[in-house]
């Protein structure tokens, strides 16, 4: 019998190398085993105190990782390692996304 937290590995180590990451952080969220490595993204902004009284849009840049365009995810290309993502088999892309800071926010 195969347990929920070794569903696919045997596919993943063979096939997909570059992945194993990844497929690990889909189990936490969709199997709901123990969440100690999730990435936390966190932002410091600055503003003057007039805008921070009249409240302010800020834009800011959230790191998103994604599979890599060229290998697909594998990391390699045939039999060479993927220059594009050092063989690692993702890419990480900068989004933009407007965070609104409501007026006479302090900290």
């Amino acid at each position: 019998m195969t347990l929920p937290h070794e569903c696919f590995s045997d596919e993943i180590a063979i096939d997909f190398p570059s992945v194993s990451r990844v497929v690990d952080r889909m189990r936490v969220r969709f199997l709901g085993e123990a969440e100690d490595d999730l990435d936390i993204v966190r932002a410091e902004v600055s503003l003057s105190p007039r805008e921070a009284v009249d409240g302010q849009v800020v834009p800011v840049d959230v790191p998103v990782r994604l599979t890599c365009p060229h290998c697909g995810g594998r990391g390699e290309t045939w039999t060479e390692p993927c220059g594009l993502c050092d063989a690692s088999g993702a890419a990480r892309l900068e989004y933009p996304v407007q965070v609104s800071v409501p007026p006479g926010v302090a900290e």
